[in-house]
């Protein structure tokens, strides 16, 4: 799966972090990293994921097609897939609220 994320953390001792719709996702600087320009804190990347949403692969996202999302209405946008929760307290908690809501629909 591919998505747009932000890099938090440069991988130097410690591995690099992305931040992809709310979630903290390490990716390595010598394995994942797939760009001769270094990442730097606060840069919009692509993101590879795999099935186990772990970081495959990460590319800058080109200045020019920044520019151009920017540019595009909402509307025109493609849509983000959203990312499961994956821990069991998440989808605990995405159970309830679901619950819950259909609770207050009903009275």
């Amino acid at each position: 799966m591919r998505t747009q994320g932000k890099v938090l953390r440069v991988p130097n001792v410690a591995p690099g972090l992305i931040m992809i719709q709310g979630r903290q996702f390490k990716f390595s600087g010598n394995t994942a990293w797939k760009s001769k320009v270094e990442p730097t804190p606060g840069s919009v990347v692509n993101v590879d994921l795999d099935r186990d949403l772990q970081v495959v692969a990460v590319t800058p996202v080109p200045e020019s097609q920044l520019a151009r999302e920017q540019a595009e209405p909402a509307a025109y946008r493609p849509a983000v897939r959203k990312l499961k929760p994956r821990s069991l307290v998440a989808r605990l908690v995405k159970k309830i609220r679901g619950t819950r809501s259909a609770m207050r629909e009903e009275v």
